[in-house]
């Protein structure tokens, strides 16, 4: 991709996705619009939102990570992935009061997991009309690094603040009780160079 001067520059890492033969890219800890790479050009989506992170769920993009508006999820219309502004696209407001930004978001089975720092939550739904937000995990079950977040056919692994769980969208179980230690001892200041 460097060939084409697209470059991550000041950005700790690239969310992206294969969808409908294209790469979608979003730079985590910048300002810039989606990305689309079809295998020789970087195209700017114009009409995305700022964003730096991406999900695929019902035949839409998810995005997130606008730091004027850090509690929103921002989906294109239903199988259209660069249309951002007709009516059936849309947003999802995530817990406005609770301080925390939306860190990650991955679909399982038939919903949308959504991680903040200190929380967890599921979008259910089949389209704009009926999507509805469920605060699955309030305490302490958020994720801290967004690279930290594995899936494994329907589960999910990730780093939380002093834990390591793994959820299947409708439960969350610690599974990291033997290193408690160690994680709680950890440099937290490079969390944002954790992957999976």
């Amino acid at each position: 991709i460097a060939e084409t001067g697209f470059t991550l520059a000041n950005h700790v890492a690239c969310d992206g996705l294969m969808a409908n033969q294209n790469l979608y890219l979003a730079a985590r800890g910048g300002s810039n619009r989606m990305m689309r790479y079809n295998g020789t050009d970087v195209v700017q989506i114009a009409t995305s939102p700022v964003c730096q992170g991406l999900a695929y769920f019902k035949r839409r993009l998810f995005a997130w990570g606008d730091t004027s508006a850090p509690h929103t999820i921002y989906f294109t219309a239903t199988g259209s992935l660069e249309n951002w502004t007709t009516s059936d696209s849309g947003s999802v407001t995530v817990a406005v009061g609770d301080g925390d930004e939306i860190v990650k978001g991955k679909s399982i089975y038939d919903r949308l997991v959504v991680l903040k720092t200190n929380s967890f939550y599921v979008l259910e739904g089949n389209d704009y009309t009926s999507f509805r937000l469920i605060e699955v995990f309030p305490d302490d079950a958020g994720c801290v690094a967004a690279g930290s977040v594995l899936q494994i056919e329907n589960l999910l692994y990730y780093l939380g603040r002093t834990k390591v769980y793994v959820t299947d969208g409708t439960s969350v179980t610690s599974i990291s009780d033997h290193i408690l230690f160690t994680l709680e001892n950890r440099n937290k200041d490079y969390d944002a160079y954790i992957f999976a």
